[in-house]
């Protein structure tokens, strides 16, 4: 999955030219508070923040730029075929609260919220399909996701997607979570631990519960 799948074409840009009374309302209408900015050939000018123009006079955001009052970002940009993995990286390492996405000739193209991102991500992970979760702990050399794989469909489990984390409490060990294709886990859980696999959690949920917690999250992010 990459940005020109899941950006927002919804959120109007900036242009240039536009007042700070016009940016504002803008932002109140999107609830976006940085918000991309064009010039009139729809090139990519940066980012701004809406909240930096309260104390602002109704000029020109060109105007504002061009006398250094207001700041702009134009750093924080992605092309529209980077990965969903590499946006996550960007959100998480510049605490982004969203992310425009620009050609190789500087083009507009649209813009990442957080909100597009968290649907992204819970599409990726499978989060609306019923299942299980089982969380795995391993040996970071040791582990083999295959045979961990083999043994769940010897089951007749099915993997549906997956996340590896480092161990907080010991560097050299895995934590391996997968979604599978089953809510009843006990055979799958039985099987791995014959093999020597340590089972640490286990999740099983119906799509309605599954469904109802991804739109309480969504709705607290939009807060």
């Amino acid at each position: 999955m990459i940005a020109i799948e899941i950006m927002d074409n919804n959120i109007t840009p900036v242009l240039e030219t536009s007042t700070v009374k016009e940016v504002i309302e803008i932002s109140k209408q999107t609830g976006e508070i940085n918000l991309p900015v064009i010039n009139n050939q729809q090139k990519f000018i940066g980012s701004l923040n809406s909240i930096d123009l309260f104390d602002s006079k109704n000029e020109s955001i060109s105007s504002l730029i061009k006398s250094s009052k207001l700041k702009i970002n134009s750093n924080a940009k992605a092309l529209p075929n980077t990965h969903l993995h590499e946006l996550m990286k960007a959100f998480a390492n510049l605490s982004l609260q969203s992310l425009p996405i620009v050609d190789e000739n500087g083009n507009y193209c649209g813009i990442v919220t957080k909100k597009n991102l968290l649907k992204a991500t819970s599409n990726a992970l499978a989060v609306n399909i019923p299942g299980g979760i089982i969380t795995i702990k391993a040996s970071y050399k040791e582990y083999s996701l295959s045979e961990i794989t083999r043994l769940i469909e010897e089951e007749k489990g099915r993997v549906l997607s997956g996340y590896l984390q480092l161990d907080d409490e010991d560097p050299f060990r895995v934590k391996i979570t997968l979604k599978i294709n089953q809510i009843d886990l006990k055979r799958i859980v039985a099987t791995l631990t014959r093999f020597g696999y340590e089972v640490i959690d286990t999740i099983s949920e119906t799509k309605g519960r599954e469904n109802k917690n991804l739109e309480m999250l969504l709705k607290y992010i939009e807060m």
